[in-house]
């Protein structure tokens, strides 16, 4: 079972020397003079560690009407990556025990600025002794730290005096490291000799100890991008795909060297929801993402330092290096601010869609070898720019590999997009509803094969879509689609939720959550008063029980999930309903587990719930352990408006999960009340009742008297 599931192929350690094909320009873009050999596509199976492969699982290649894949893909798991899977750890530091509590004026939910390293400098040291070939992690060291110290303003030094260092270990078979800064004389970050001696994985437990954890880890929107197989995730291995509430500045980034692969062996362990972009999760990294760095930078917070920093445009951020502010740029766009375009002469150009719904050509027909061309596509806010493959004429391997291309970056500009060629028009790409919707970049390639003859060329109709949607206006998962206007859509809803923008919850529907999307659904994080938040789990420890969830694979569970700040006995985190409610009669039923040990003890998990409204807030505690198993209770919640329902929950001793949350119509036992106004109510099922009414009463809820019933006239 991997614990972490890098994307590197395996490499002898002077692979990343200047001649090897694997090599990078210093800023890892790939160099623009980088020629191939045509023989190697004509393969009937690709070398699984070549960079012919990594281009190949990027193709779409439309023949005949047909949308294909180069037939001599070879999506054998690369022979390091497996190595490196079985070996991640990130185990937690000692902070993250949690502690007695101290006087605090007040309660405010803990950012981990803890977990940064002090003036923005980590220093280190390699431990000579745990290696038998040191001139080996030596190299790839090196070379890790160049690419990280060009990234932004946190630098990796020599260790000389500082008292707080990083000592790198290579004799445990583990490739690991603390997240964060933990104020250790040596703080260890493991890459073991026989397995995680590439740039890669140096570059991704680099980034764990500077204070980032995995990109599949982002809760706040990992759900937009991936979905899990949760089934063979072992309680051993779950902290690597456990959501964590991040800092993030940027979008999901799926070719970030912190993002797992999706399979090991024969098993898939998480899905890319857009199919064609599996390939970023398995694309050799000699450097950090573009959108790694864009983290890095903000995180740090580098541009703090610059003096009239540039205003960077088109996707770019501003990056410190050594005092120096600069712009990084997306691949194909240069310049000062990122308005240049990196475009062989006579071709590329930027467009500008200056209404919603207008439109524009590309025609490239008798185009030349050795172009690489750049158009940058732009419209006004609330579009979607989506290009239309009008004429296709691109040749082809006989395997199905693109000699010439059509790049096109649907997903985020900042990443490798999406290769096209063949000999068939009609294919449609729109922008993904991540990051500004409505600016995408093409490229062209005629130079990687530049001694293959051209094709006929091609023909795009780009257009700037109208997208209400683009603002992401309907909730609780819903299904948005784009009206005429920018202002127009329609949101369809999930099963129980009604209203324009489906946050509205009639009096006749039952909704639920079991946290399958995380916190996306009926709960969501509160804010006020908290002091870390609920996660989502697929175990719990329960005593000396690892406990599942009782609905589906998911729980939310009170868990210490910080990694450098210190954490405390007492502290709250809470989830709470935000959707609208129609006023009615309703019952909260949920299923919650209270762990058996420690009982009696000074500081005891509690559970509190509390429904809001306009009335006075009502509360129901649940303190007593559950003999570590789930059992359900049931809360009326009465008519009333503007409720909201909220779970609280104070971190003690014992363990504490919450899972199956669901409100439905009609209150809890459907004989509470005055339902049978003058009588008794039997209850024949949880929906459904008969009165049986007292003496001189009639009616179905016996408040008919006697003498108002009617007289049979005869």
């Amino acid at each position: 079972m991997p614990e972490c599931q890098s994307k590197s192929a395996e490499r002898q350690f002077d692979s990343y020397s200047a001649n090897s094909r694997y090599a990078r320009a210093a800023n890892g873009k790939e160099k623009k003079d980088k020629k191939f050999d045509p023989k190697e596509l004509e393969k009937p199976l690709l070398d699984e560690n070549s960079i012919e492969e990594e281009y190949a699982e990027r193709m779409l290649v439309f023949l005949d009407g047909q949308k294909t894949k180069p037939k001599n893909m070879n999506l054998k798991q690369k022979k390091k990556s497996m190595e490196a899977d079985l070996m991640d750890r990130h185990p937690r530091g000692p902070a993250n025990e949690p502690r007695v509590p101290t006087k605090r004026k007040k309660r405010v939910f803990v950012s981990e600025e803890n977990v940064k390293w002090p003036n923005r400098i980590i220093p280190y040291t390699i431990s000579s002794s745990t290696y038998a070939n040191t001139n080996g992690i030596n190299s790839v060291w090196s070379t890790a730290v160049n690419r990280f110290n060009e990234a932004g303003c946190v630098k990796w030094v020599p260790h000389t005096s500082e008292t707080h260092f990083i000592e790198v270990v290579g004799n445990s078979a583990r490739c690991a490291s603390y997240v964060g800064y933990l104020r250790r004389s040596a703080q260890t970050l493991w890459l073991y000799e026989n397995g995680c001696v590439y740039v890669d994985t140096a570059l991704h437990e680099m980034l764990h100890a500077a204070g980032t954890m995995h990109e599949q880890s982002r809760i706040q929107d990992r759900e937009n991008i991936i979905s899990f197989n949760w089934a063979p995730v072992s309680s051993g291995s779950e902290l690597n795909y456990e959501g964590y509430p991040l800092y993030n500045a940027r979008e999901y980034d799926l070719s970030s060297v912190l993002q797992y692969g999706l399979t090991y062996g024969s098993t898939t362990y998480m899905y890319v929801n857009d199919p064609d972009l599996a390939y970023l999760t398995r694309i050799t990294q000699n450097d950090l993402s573009f959108y790694d760095k864009a983290e890095l930078n903000a995180f740090y917070r580098c541009a703090d330092d610059c003096t009239n920093p540039p205003v960077c445009q088109n996707g770019g951020f501003v990056k410190q290096v050594d005092g120096v502010c600069s712009c990084e740029c997306v691949d194909g766009l240069t310049g000062s601010d990122c308005t240049q375009l990196d475009t062989s002469s006579g071709c590329g150009g930027t467009i500008d869609l200056t209404s919603p719904g207008a439109s524009d050509t590309i025609i490239m027909n008798g185009y030349q070898t050795g172009l690489t061309c750049t158009w940058l596509i732009k419209g006004p806010v609330k579009t979607k720019i989506r290009v239309n493959v009008d004429s296709l004429g691109l040749p082809t391997s006989s395997q199905g590999n693109c000699y010439h291309y059509i790049e096109i970056r649907d997903y985020l500009s900042g990443s490798k997009g999406k290769l096209i060629c063949g000999n068939s028009g009609g294919a449609s790409f729109t922008k993904k509803n991540l990051g500004p919707t409505n600016m995408m970049i093409v490229r062209f390639n005629s130079a990687q094969y530049n001694t293959i003859s051209p094709g006929s060329g091609f023909s795009l109709t780009v257009t700037a879509e109208p997208s209400a949607c683009s603002s992401s206006p309907c909730k609780y998962p819903a299904t948005c689609t784009d009206g005429a206007t920018i202002n127009d859509y329609t949101c369809v809803c999930t099963a129980g939720y009604s209203g324009t923008n489906c946050d509205t919850v009639d009096a006749s529907a039952t909704v639920s959550d079991s946290f399958e999307d995380d916190f996306t659904t009926l709960m969501t994080h509160g804010t006020s008063g908290v002091d870390f938040q609920w996660s989502t789990n697929k175990y719990h420890r329960f005593n000396t029980i690892d406990k599942t969830a009782s609905d589906g694979d998911l729980m939310a569970a009170l868990r210490n999930n910080f990694f450098s700040t210190p954490f405390y006995y007492n502290y709250v985190a809470k989830m709470e309903t935000s959707v609208v409610f129609e006023s009615a009669n309703r019952c909260l039923r949920f299923d919650y587990a209270i762990a058996d040990n420690n009982i009696g003890g000074t500081y005891t998990t509690r559970l509190t719930v509390r429904v809001y409204s306009d009335a006075a807030p009502s509360t129901n505690e649940f303190i007593t352990n559950t003999g570590n198993e789930w059992v359900t209770a049931e809360i009326d919640l009465p008519a009333v408006n503007n409720m909201k329902v909220e779970f609280e929950g104070r971190f003690g001793y014992q363990g504490l999960a919450v899972d199956n949350i669901r409100i439905s119509p009609l209150l809890c036992n459907v004989c509470s009340g005055n339902t049978c106004v003058n009588g008794v109510c039997d209850r024949t099922s949880s929906t459904e009742y008969t009165c049986q009414c007292d003496s001189g009463w009639y009616g179905s809820n016996c408040d008919v008297g006697e003498s108002k019933r009617p007289v049979l006239v005869k």
